[in-house]
């Protein structure tokens, strides 16, 4: 399914770049942006999720497996007006 936003753009071979913004627990907010790069085709009946990879900058090497993390998302917004 097409996602329709203002906020996407069209990266290399014409695959949307729908941006998502990150912030960990000792950070305010979500400072944090990057990319989703991947969204899974299925989804889990037990638990209804999706599996979603985005892709972040990491040159401070704050991210590192295993950390707790809020995630926002343009589309995630739009669905729950919905």
């Amino acid at each position: 399914m097409p996602v329709f936003s203002p906020n996407v753009s069209r990266g290399k071979g014409g695959a949307a770049q729908i941006p998502v913004h990150l912030g960990l627990a000792n950070e305010a907010g979500h400072p944090r942006q990057g990319r989703i790069e991947f969204i899974d085709n299925q989804l889990d009946p037990h638990s209804g999720t999706i599996r979603v990879r985005a892709l972040f900058d990491n040159r401070d090497g704050q991210l590192t497996p295993g950390l707790f993390a809020r995630r926002r998302s343009e589309a995630a917004a739009r669905c729950r007006r919905c």
